[in-house]
C-alpha cells in the first residue's frame, strides 16, 4: 500500500474513533445533567424561575456542545492535513541541478531551459522519462530543483539527468554528456555544463514541430501500404486533425504534450462505398491511431508509436 494511503487511513480511523468518543461522551453527560436539572435549578434558578429552570439548563449544556466541538473539528482537520502533507513529501524525492555555460553570451529573452530525470536501463532500448520541467531562464550558473517519485523508478536503472536551453524551436545549448544520479540525497547540486549547438548541430536536429504539415503514410505495423492512394494525416495548430484513409475521410482533435500523443476512440468521418482492399487498410490505418500515444520525428518522416515503443505508423512529408 502506498505511503499517502496508509497516512490516510489512519487518520481516518482515528477521526471515526473520535467522533464515536465525542458522541458517547456527550450523550452521557446531557443525560447525567438532565437528570440533575431539578436539583440544579433550584440553587441556580431560586424563585420563580427555577420552574423553567431545567429548559434553561438543557439549552446551556447544549449549547456548550456545540462550543467545544468547534475546537475539536479544527483540531482533526488540522490533523488530517499534517498527516497528508507529510505523506506527499514522503514520496517525493528532489534533486538540485547547478545549470551553466562557458561561452560568455547573454541569453534571448524567451529562453527556456528543459530539465529531465531520465531511467536508462540494459533491458529497455531507449530512455523513459521519471520527470521534467521548463524553467524560465535569463542568466547562469541557474541553479534548479527538480521533483520525482522513487516508486516509479527501477532500482536496477540509472538515473540520468539532462537538460536544453531553447529559444521558440531553436535549441542553442544542451549537455553532451550524461550526469548520472549517484545519490538523490548528495549534499550539494550536480553540476551540468551545457555546451552551445552550432550550425551542424541545428542540421542534424531534427524539428520538433509536427503541425502544419502534410503527411502521407507509407507502413503500418510494419507493412507497406497496400494501395496506390496512400492516407494522408495532418494536424492544424490548435490540435483539429484530419485523415484521408484511402477511402473516407476522418476528422477530430487530439492531445498532444512534448512527445506524447494520444487520438479520440472514435472518430467522424464520412461513409463512402469503397473497394474491399481500400477499406480494409482503412481499418488497419484506424486501428493503429488508437493505440498510439506517442511520436518520434526525424528530418523528413514521422514514428508514431505504442507505449512499449514499438512501430504503429509511419509517415513521410508530402512534397509541396
Amino acid at each position: 500500500m502506498p505511503l499517502f494511503a496508509r497516512h490516510f487511513n489512519v487518520v481516518v480511523k482515528f477521526l471515526r474513533f473520535w467522533e464515536i468518543g465525542m458522541r458517547t461522551g456527550w450523550i452521557a453527560l446531557t443525560v447525567a445533567l438532565t437528570g440533575l436539572t431539578g436539583p440544579l435549578s433550584a440553587l441556580v434558578f431560586p424563585g420563580p424561575a427555577a420552574a423553567h429552570s431545567p429548559c434553561l439548563l438543557r439549552r446551556f449544556f447544549l449549547d456548550w456542545r456545540s462550543i467545544m466541538r468547534i475546537p475539536a473539528s479544527t483540531l482533526l482537520l488540522f490533523l488530517a492535513f499534517i498527516a497528508m502533507a507529510s505523506a506527499v513529501a514522503a514520496q517525493s524525492t528532489t534533486i538540485d541541478a547547478a545549470v551553466s555555460y562557458r561561452e560568455r553570451i547573454a541569453l534571448p529573452p524567451d529562453a527556456q531551459l528543459d530539465l529531465r530525470l531520465v531511467e536508462v536501463s540494459q533491458q529497455a532500448a531507449g530512455a523513459k522519462r521519471i520527470a521534467s520541467q521548463r524553467f524560465s531562464i535569463s542568466s547562469v550558473p541557474r541553479i534548479l530543483s527538480l521533483s520525482y517519485d522513487p516508486e516509479v523508478v527501477n532500482s536496477q536503472s540509472r538515473l540520468i539527468l539532462v537538460a536544453a536551453i531553447w529559444s521558440g524551436d531553436v535549441q542553442i545549448f544542451r549537455t553532451t554528456e550524461p550526469y548520472e544520479v549517484l545519490d538523490a540525497m548528495q549534499s550539494g547540486p550536480i553540476e551540468m555544463w551545457l555546451a552551445m549547438v552550432t550550425e551542424s548541430d541545428l542540421a542534424a536536429v531534427p524539428p520538433r514541430t509536427i503541425t502544419g504539415i502534410a503527411w502521407s503514410v507509407t507502413e503500418v505495423g510494419g507493412e507497406a501500404w497496400g494501395t496506390d492512394d496512400p492516407a494522408t494525416f495532418a494536424i492544424d495548430y490548435t490540435m483539429n486533425f484530419s485523415i484521408f484513409g484511402g477511402c473516407n475521410r476522418f476528422s477530430g482533435r487530439l492531445l498532444l504534450v512534448e512527445s506524447e500523443i494520444l487520438f479520440p476512440e472514435d472518430f467522424a468521418g464520412t461513409l463512402m462505398a469503397c473497394s474491399d482492399e481500400a477499406e480494409a487498410e482503412e481499418r488497419r490505418l484506424l486501428g493503429a491511431l488508437r493505440q498510439v500515444s506517442g511520436y518520434v520525428r526525424y528530418a523528413g518522416g514521422l514514428v508514431l508509436i505504442d507505449p512499449a515503443g514499438n512501430t504503429l505508423v509511419h509517415f513521410i512529408e508530402r512534397p509541396e
